[in-house]
C-alpha cells in the first residue's frame, strides 16, 4: 500500500483508525463528528495537519540530527528535560514551513472560511501520534460511570490537561450523549503479562491480608464488570499503564474522585509498585 501523503484532512474524512497520521484527539474529533454528529452533538469542524506535513518540515529544515542528539542527550541526562526540551522548540520556531504545507493549510482554511459564510474563530490544538496512542480505553465503559467522569473533568474535580478542556464547553446533554455512545463500542481484548499473571491474581482475588488490601473483585468483581448502579467502572480489558497511572494518582492523593468514602485512596495507599504493576497487569488480561 502506498504511503499516504496528504499534508491536511478534513475532520469529517477521519476515524479512530487514523491515529498514526493525524494524532488522537484529530481522530477522535473524526470519529466522533461521524459518529454523533447527526445525533445532534456538537462536534466542531475543522482539519488536521498530517504527521506527513511535520515529517516535510522536518526535512526541509534538516532537523531530523538535532532531533536524535537532543534525545541522546536526553537518556544520558534525564534531568536535563527542560533545556532540550527549549533547545528543541527553538529550532522548531525558527523554522520554515514549506511552500506545499503553506499553501495545503491556507486552502483549507480559506474552505472553512466559505462554508461558513464570514470571517470564522478558530482553535488550534496538538495532536501527536504517541501522545494519544490507545493506552486508555473507554469502550464499554457502563454509561453511569462516563457521566460521571465526564461532569468530574468539566467542574473540575478531577484535572487532566487533555479531557479537562474538552469537557469544559459540554452542556449536560453532550455529556449524557457521549457517555451513552461510548458505552455501546466493544473493547478491544487485550493480554496479560505471563510473569505477573499469579501475582496479579492472588491480589485481585484475595487482596493483601497483611497490608489490609481488599480483593478488588469486592467491588468490580470476578470478571471485572464493575457495578453500573454505583457507578463503580468496569476495568476488564483496560489498559495496564493507564490502571497503574490512576492507582498512583489516588495513592499520591493526586485524585480524589471517589468521594467522602475515600475508597480508593484507602486501597491504594499500602499497594506497592511491584503490587501495582502486577494487579494492573492481570486486569489488563481479564475478560
Amino acid at each position: 500500500m502506498a504511503a499516504d501523503e496528504r499534508l491536511i484532512i478534513r475532520f469529517d474524512d477521519l476515524g479512530v483508525g487514523d491515529v498514526a497520521l493525524v494524532g488522537g484527539k484529530n481522530s477522535s474529533l473524526g470519529e466522533l463528528r461521524v459518529g454523533l454528529g447527526g445525533r445532534g452533538v456538537r462536534v466542531p469542524d475543522g482539519f488536521a495537519v498530517t504527521a506527513e506535513a511535520y515529517r516535510r518540515l522536518v526535512a526541509a529544515n534538516d532537523l531530523g540530527p538535532v532531533i536524535e542528539q537532543a534525545i541522546a542527550e536526553l537518556r544520558a541526562d534525564p534531568t536535563g528535560l527542560p533545556r532540550v526540551g527549549a533547545m528543541i522548540r527553538s529550532h522548531f520556531l525558527a523554522a520554515t514551513v514549506p511552500d506545499e504545507v503553506r499553501d495545503a493549510l491556507a486552502v483549507a482554511y480559506a474552505g472553512l472560511v466559505a462554508e461558513a459564510g464570514a470571517p470564522i474563530t478558530v482553535a488550534v490544538r496538538s495532536s501527536a501520534t504517541a501522545e494519544d496512542l490507545p493506552e486508555a480505553s473507554f469502550a464499554g465503559q457502563h454509561e453511569s460511570y462516563l457521566l460521571k467522569a465526564l461532569k468530574s473533568f468539566k467542574s473540575g474535580e478531577r484535572q487532566n490537561v487533555l479531557m479537562s478542556g474538552m469537557a469544559m464547553p459540554l452542556t449536560e446533554q453532550d455529556m449524557a450523549d457521549l457517555a451513552a455512545y461510548f458505552s455501546q463500542q466493544k473493547r478491544s481484548a487485550n493480554v496479560a503479562d505471563p510473569a505477573l499473571v499469579a501475582a496479579g491474581e492472588r491480589l485481585y482475588r484475595g487482596g493483601n491480608k497483611d497490608t489490609g488490601v481488599p480483593a478488588c473483585l469486592a467491588c468490580h468483581g470476578p470478571t471485572g464488570q464493575g457495578n453500573p448502579a454505583a457507578a463503580w467502572p468496569s476495568i476488564n480489558g483496560q489498559h495496564a499503564s493507564y490502571a497503574a497511572a490512576q492507582l498512583v494518582a489516588y495513592r499520591g492523593k493526586q485524585r480524589s474522585t471517589d468521594g467522602d468514602t475515600q475508597m480508593m485512596r484507602n486501597v491504594s495507599a499500602t499497594l506497592t509498585d511491584d503490587e501495582i504493576k502486577a494487579v494492573t497487569s492481570y486486569i489488563q488480561g481479564l475478560r
